[in-house]
């Protein structure tokens, strides 16, 4: 599919400059939002630096 082409691709090159790419169907977002926004929470999390936790 050529969407998921560009999709791979824009994560290739976001990935490049250390973002990170997180992805959620549409239903999931309207059907289970607060395991979406758990799973960001979480994601967040991981990414802080022992100094930012502490804030």
């Amino acid at each position: 599919m050529q969407g998921d082409t560009y999709d791979y691709d824009r994560t290739v090159f976001l990935n490049s400059y250390g973002i990170r790419v997180l992805r959620f169907e549409n239903k999931d977002v309207w059907d289970y939002i607060e395991g979406v926004l758990n799973v960001i929470r979480e994601e967040i999390t991981a990414c802080r630096t022992p100094s930012e936790v502490s804030r």
